[in-house]
């Protein structure tokens, strides 16, 4: 029988072992697990059919449109990311969708630098109002789903040969208040949204950041178009996607309001990639970000993550948020 003391030194070994295997690995490809549940991600499988996952793989947010182009402040990220275990970087390409011809080969000389040091690259693109419809008209308008069309539409045509698109259109953004007094039509404009997304970048891969709470409130069990039945938001949006990036900014992975606890739904209905947040966010946000307890801490949160879902192949790998603050993050 073991004593409290023989569990406590076992649990210490196992997080000890698996937080020195995090660490060395990110250079190793990933061991091949027999797939359970969900489609391979096109982003992190590479096998073409079997589902590969990736849990050692990372995704870092780069919320600036102006460091392609950039040949300083772009050798400072790519430098960066083999200390970060940084395999994948998502750039802000505002201006791409936008005036594609006037920043196309500033894009493609970053994605090329990037491919040369071994990572991949994902559009990161988004807008709350890219969720709406155009018609009927929706209060105080300033944007439609045709906008976000168009801008993936031009992305795909810039020739630019990113990984991916990483899309972050949140609905809720828009109005809270209105969101949560009737959330159905801002549901139902998410997905029609992200299944136009999907039709335009064909067999670009395309993934979408989406909060933890989609099947966790009650007011968000809903019947979409096209559905039998009442279903949480996430599994509509799930299948629309190759990966979901699952916003669950907790500094803590144990406990009801955990990371674990947080993802248990999404992962058990697709490929996720999980998010952390290391922004300074205040006093009010201690527990939503890493900023105040360092990367150390945080490295022993995702390794506890990784060793409760090792066997888990829906587990893709985790997302930073972001460059800015990750590179300034204690030790």
């Amino acid at each position: 029988m073991q004593t409290p003391s023989h569990l406590a030194r076992f649990t210490a070994l196992a997080l000890a072992l698996v937080s020195i295997e995090l660490l060395t690995a990110f250079d190793r490809p990933a061991r091949t697990i027999a797939p359970r549940r969900g489609p391979p991600s096109r982003l992190t499988s590479g096998t073409g059919g079997a589902s590969q996952p990736a849990i050692a793989q990372r995704l870092l947010y780069v919320w600036d449109n102006t460091l392609p182009g950039d040949a300083t402040r772009t050798g400072r990220l790519l430098e960066f990311c083999p200390r970060g275990g940084i395999g994948t970087i998502a750039i802000d390409c505002a201006p791409l969708g936008v005036a594609p011809a006037a920043h196309a080969a500033r894009y493609r000389a970053f994605v090329d630098q990037a491919r040369g040091r071994g990572l991949r690259v994902l559009a990161l693109a988004g807008d709350s109002w890219w969720t709406a419809p155009a018609s009927p008209p929706v209060p105080n308008q300033q944007g439609s789903q045709n906008d976000g069309w168009n801008f993936y539409g031009a992305l795909r045509s810039s020739g630019v040969a990113f990984d991916g698109v990483l899309d972050v259109s949140e609905p809720y953004l828009r109005d809270p208040a209105a969101f949560w007094a009737n959330p159905l039509p801002f549901a139902q404009g998410l997905v029609d949204f992200l299944a136009g997304a999907r039709a335009r970048l064909g067999s670009m891969p395309l993934l979408h950041a989406m909060p933890y709470w989609y099947d966790e409130d009650a007011r968000l069990v809903l019947r979409l178009a096209g559905s039998s039945i009442a279903r949480p938001l996430n599994q509509y949006v799930q299948p629309l996607v190759d990966t979901t990036v699952l916003l669950e900014n907790r500094d803590h992975a144990l406990g009801t309001d955990g990371i674990l606890a947080h993802s248990q739904g999404e992962l058990a209905t697709g490929p996720c990639i999980l998010g952390v947040e290391t922004q300074d966010l205040g006093t009010s946000g201690n527990a939503l970000t890493f900023w105040e307890e360092g990367r150390a801490a945080m490295e022993r949160q995702l390794a506890l993550v990784t060793f409760a879902r090792l066997n888990n192949p829906n587990l893709r790998g985790f997302a930073i948020h972001h460059y800015a603050s990750f590179v300034n993050l204690a030790p």
